[in-house]
């Protein structure tokens, strides 16, 4: 857009030739304008000031979705009580170097700031949220992530122990869980935030750590996360396994599994 604006400007003013015919120059313009607008998109969304622009002003409601003003807490059961002295963050499954990390351990990993909308199965959308947390793609990279692997199990603080799951195996847990294709959380938007608009993450948002999966339902970016496990196989979580689409995705209004009407 850049370059044709420039080359229809240079036409207008009637410049004359320099050392190129218009058409080159045209040319020359339009690979100008689409270099800088590929550097923009690439790196300028990374600034998280240059984001919350951009989320300002281009604010894109998925269907059947209205935006509120902040962040709500919807909580099926009862909110887990954090006690920094027990909890653990364990990394396993098909990874080189699994590992289970303490909570400072976890905030002590280099650290990344996102913003990002989230858009909630219910119909609400809160617009630029500001995560801060640990990057996925940096804790991959941390404990090596085997060729194999296809999938993400997140495993959560178990808060529903009377509920069972059934992944798509046919085996039952107690775990409150998600899964996610392996393509789904290698992005650079996808993090396990611990900090919510500049404060800690509330318990009732998924404090101390949640996952965040900003292209997905909100259901996605599980609460109180406690393991992720690598694994070549998918799993069904708590919310898929009772009638929610696995894909998840708010801008085909994908909300609800095909088995769910019987």
């Amino acid at each position: 857009v850049v370059g044709l604006n420039f080359a229809q400007m240079r036409r207008r003013a009637g410049r004359p030739a320099v050392g190129f015919s218009a058409a080159r120059r045209e040319a020359i313009a339009v690979l100008g304008g689409a270099f800088i607008g590929l550097v923009a998109a690439l790196y300028l969304d990374r600034i998280p000031k240059v984001a919350e622009v951009v989320d300002g002003v281009i604010r894109v409601l998925p269907p059947g979705q209205y935006a509120v003003g902040r962040l709500r807490a919807l909580t099926y059961g009862q909110v887990p009580v954090f006690d920094e002295g027990t909890w653990d963050l364990k990394i396993s499954g098909m990874v080189d170097e699994p590992v289970t990390l303490s909570y400072r351990e976890v905030r002590d990993l280099p650290g990344t700031l996102s913003v990002s909308d989230f858009h909630c199965v219910t119909g609400w959308t809160r617009f630029g949220n500001r995560w801060e947390g640990v990057a996925f793609r940096e804790l991959m990279r941390m404990v090596g992530v085997q060729p194999g692997a296809a999938h993400v199990h997140v495993i959560c603080e178990e808060t529903y122990p009377e509920e069972r799951n059934e992944d798509l195996l046919g085996r039952t847990s107690e775990e409150y869980t998600t899964g996610l294709p392996l393509e789904d959380v290698d992005r650079g938007d996808v993090l396990l935030a611990y900090i919510l608009d500049g404060r800690e993450l509330p318990a009732a948002n998924g404090g101390p750590l949640r996952l965040v999966v900003p292209h997905k339902y909100g259901y996605k970016s599980a609460k109180w996360v406690r393991e992720i496990r690598f694994s070549d196989r998918g799993l069904r979580g708590f919310w898929e396994a009772r009638g929610y689409s696995d894909s998840a995705d708010p801008f085909t209004d994908d909300r609800y599994s095909a088995d769910r009407y019987g």
